[in-house]
């Protein structure tokens, strides 16, 4: 699994094999908004999907410890901090204080 640079030239994250459906995710940094923030990579129904490591209720990690972010089913993220929970496939939030507008 790859990731871009700052000049777009890929870089490698890690090996696919450690991305589990449902389990721990693989933490990597990226240029956003022209600040360095923390994103992850998860693998979720065989298909790996990355994410800025970002509440959409209040900028902060979700992580509720470091580089886990689904629930005990493994069907959603979740942010440790508000309770929010997300879509893994789509990062889409279905319910908790970042679903209230």
């Amino acid at each position: 699994m790859t990731a871009p640079d700052d000049e777009g030239e890929a870089v490698p994250l890690c090996n696919s094999r450690e991305l589990v459906d449902g389990g721990l995710a693989v933490p990597f940094d990226v240029l956003y908004a022209g600040q360095t923030c923390r994103a992850f990579a998860i693998r979720y129904q065989g298909q790996v999907h990355a994410y800025l490591n970002r509440c959409t209720h209040v900028a902060m990690e979700m992580d509720w410890q470091p580089n886990r972010f689904f629930d005990d089913t493994g069907r959603w993220l979740l942010c440790g901090t508000h309770g929010a929970a997300y879509q893994p496939d789509t990062g889409a939030c279905a319910g908790g204080r970042a679903a209230v507008p």
